[in-house]
């Protein structure tokens, strides 16, 4: 039998790895707890709509007797849509006192010896069960130590660095959030997968970095990702800059995760002064500062210095952590044209 996760040829995009290394649990779980909240959003509408029509006088109940079944209708249906908003976030909470009710429903139902009414019953317990069961089952699977599937394993590591990198300046900052969010969500990290890992990471007393980045850095080869350190520090750069600031602090982790990979301080640098190229209005010094050349540079020697830096800006390279992530690339390519076109101005004539 053919081993689903086994390493990829060196020739195989990064594109084909994301797809190639898919969580197979994720889709069915996501299957399960969207099917567990809208069961409870349809039961809720369901209820509103009986206790609307007990409350209006619908129905003949005595008075009393229908304006109580009426009312608790309606809070338990207000209740159940509640839950199964909550749910579809990926709540364990919600699904299991979704369950918890939908479950008294059913024991209650027993009694009206009605076959029909027990048989739905029955089948919103299972539907919501199914659920409550597979965020069960993602929380394990995020607290396990030791991962099946290498794609997740690398992950892990990945989305930790990115949580540091957000945590860096002392405060989590909503925009920053987001592009984190972003990336998971094209990696197709479940969103209480993500809530997990984000809640782990960034309640975490203690955190190496430097292992952390050397763990993800070897996880990234083992499934054969092209470019893995690169990967990091640019999805950390959007990270760190999705608030419109690059602050020291940010900086000195992101220096620091360059080091771990084995990163040049000096393509750390180019990578951090790219990124705040991109926020602040771009000179010519800096132009010059970008494409590391004097001013007293050739236009052929800018453009042979252009096409070198040029050559480690591939969005394709990033397109596996998101089409967003890797528009974050192509603005860099941008800011490599204007650093260009802003030299060659200048550059003396041959």
């Amino acid at each position: 039998m053919t081993n689903p996760y086994a390493p990829p040829s060196a020739q195989t995009s990064t594109l084909a790895l994301a797809q190639k290394y898919p969580n197979p649990d994720i889709q069915a779980d996501r299957g399960k707890v969207v099917g567990a909240g809208v069961t409870l959003i349809i039961l809720g509408g369901l209820q509103l709509l009986v206790g609307l029509i007990v409350v209006g006088g619908g129905l003949h109940f005595r008075r009393n007797m229908g304006m109580i079944i009426g009312v608790a209708s309606l809070i338990e249906g207000g209740l159940n849509i509640l839950l199964g908003i909550f749910t579809l976030k990926n709540s364990y909470g919600a699904a299991m006192t979704g369950l918890v009710l939908a479950s008294l429903g059913l024991i209650l139902g027993v009694f009206s010896f009605n076959i029909i009414a027990i048989g739905i019953r029955v089948a919103i317990v299972a539907l919501i069960g199914r659920g409550v069961a597979a965020i069960r089952t993602i929380n394990m699977r995020v607290g396990a130590n030791v991962q099946e599937n290498p794609f997740t394993f690398y992950y892990h590591h990945f989305l930790a660095l990115l949580v540091r990198v957000m945590c860096a300046d002392g405060y989590l900052d909503r925009r920053e959030r987001k592009k984190i969010t972003e990336i998971c969500d094209a990696m197709n990290i479940s969103r209480y997968e993500q809530q997990r890992l984000i809640g782990q990471a960034s309640s975490a007393t203690t955190f190496d970095v430097q292992t952390t980045a050397q763990t993800y850095l070897a996880q990234a080869r083992n499934v054969g990702l092209e470019n893995p350190a690169e990967q990091l520090i640019v999805a950390s750069l959007a990270v760190a800059t999705a608030d419109g600031i690059l602050v020291p602090a940010e900086e000195a982790l992101i220096k620091q995760m360059g080091d771990a990979l084995g990163m040049s301080s000096e393509d750390i640098a180019w990578r951090i002064a790219m990124a705040k190229a991109n926020l602040e209005n771009l000179d010519a010094a800096r132009a010059r500062a970008i494409l590391n050349v004097d001013p007293s540079a050739s236009a052929v020697e800018i453009e042979t210095s252009y096409n070198a830096l040029r050559g480690d800006l591939s969005p394709e390279n990033f397109r596996h952590i998101g089409e967003r992530l890797s528009t974050i690339v192509e603005e860099q390519v941008a800011v490599l044209d204007r650093a260009k076109d802003l030299v060659l101005t200048s550059a003396p004539s041959a």
